[in-house]
């Protein structure tokens, strides 16, 4: 008997959720979180990453131009099952947004995985005279996937801002702020999933079940 290591080319097919996920870890910092600020959970199901700031507020009318702009970097860390791989699919966000005539509201937020070069961006618009919770929705008209077999971060870079004119964002209060019902601002992530399953040779045994494509898996060749 002789053993190689060999690369080893996997197939994928849309799959339901792994039966367990979890959050390993969330790293975030800005502006706009500050330590403390930020919860996160996965549903039931495993279909839905949930998100929730307690500080993610931008406001005008207090003469500090920093509070119009907060921004938050987010790094989560999911663990489920080697074998699988995981998109997103939409994007549900809720808040609330209050604003005089003149001023605008905007978030913003860049999707990416650590290590990957596809990034996908979302942009909302609120124009005054508002005063109502909000809530939107951004769907990835192209799926981005995570690498099959690695617990890889996946990283929110989110951005709220109000803008006006200098005299308006000066003297003029208003906010893009927490929904009053929940006290948070809200991102809830929809995912998709996806299980991959190792293409091998007919009379080749692979030892792992699952094959991560960035490394090799050992076979045995019987003689």
């Amino acid at each position: 008997m002789k053993t190689f290591a060999i690369a080893t080319l996997a197939a994928s097919v849309l799959a339901d959720a792994p039966s367990k996920v979890t959050i390993t870890d969330i790293t975030y910092g800005g502006s706009g979180c500050p330590a403390g600020s930020l919860s996160g959970w996965v549903s039931d199901d495993n279909t839905k990453l949930t998100l929730d700031f307690d500080q993610f507020v931008a406001r005008s009318g207090t003469g500090v131009i920093s509070d119009t702009r907060k921004n938050c970097q987010v790094s989560v860390l999911l663990n489920y099952p080697q074998g699988f791989s995981y998109s997103i699919a939409k994007i549900d966000y809720y808040g609330h947004v209050k604003l005089p005539q003149g001023l605008k509201a905007t978030q913003k937020s860049t999707y990416y995985f650590s290590g990957e070069s596809n990034q996908v961006s979302f942009e909302s618009t609120f124009d005054g005279p508002v005063d109502r919770p909000y809530a939107a929705t951004d769907f990835f008209q192209q799926a981005v996937w995570s690498p099959c077999g690695i617990s890889t971060r996946g990283n929110v870079n989110a951005q709220v801002r109000i803008s006006g004119s200098p005299a308006d964002v000066n003297s003029k209060a208003g906010e893009i702020s927490v929904d009053q019902a929940t006290g948070k601002v809200r991102r809830v992530f929809a995912l998709n999933w996806k299980q991959y399953y190792p293409l091998v040779p007919n009379g080749v045994t692979i030892e792992n079940k699952y094959v991560n494509r960035n490394q090799s898996s050992i076979i045995d060749i019987n003689q």
